[in-house]
């Protein structure tokens, strides 16, 4: 018995297993999404853990949420006392780092996982260091 090989069927196979769009290796993973990384970031976001400067914060953060909207504005707001902050966001160096700008200051973060429901991100910034761990809003 003879098996015929299609060469359309392999090429589109190997299109969808080793295209660039969602194969950016983070340290905490994954190493393969078949979610582009720009939709995996597109969310609002809640901190579930939140580490500064070696303090936990994660109460403090329980209240507030991050926006990252499609055309690249991004909204934290705490839904007690501060209010909100609107700046614009990018995704750079090879889309392992999510940059947030804020009245023109910019911070890049590095994103050690990136899934649709999770997303943790790490930045030493000015000597003081952020490590936080976020999940959808809703």
């Amino acid at each position: 018995m003879k098996i015929e090989r299609n060469p359309f069927a392999f090429f589109a196979l190997f299109l969808l297993l080793f295209s660039g769009s969602g194969c950016v290796e983070y340290p905490e993973g994954p190493q393969y999404s078949i979610w582009p990384i720009r939709q995996r970031v597109l969310n609002t976001w809640t901190w579930s853990y939140a580490l500064e400067d070696g303090a936990n914060n994660t109460g403090a953060r329980a209240d507030s949420t991050m926006e990252l909207a499609a055309d690249q504005t991004v909204r934290i707001c705490a839904k007690t006392g501060e209010g909100c902050r609107t700046g614009t966001w990018n995704l750079v160096r090879k889309q392992t780092k999510l940059q947030l700008i804020f009245n023109g200051r910019a911070v890049a973060y590095d994103i050690q996982r990136l899934l649709r429901d999770e997303m943790w991100l790490y930045v030493e910034d000015n000597g003081v260091t952020y490590d936080w761990e976020l999940v959808p809003a809703n």
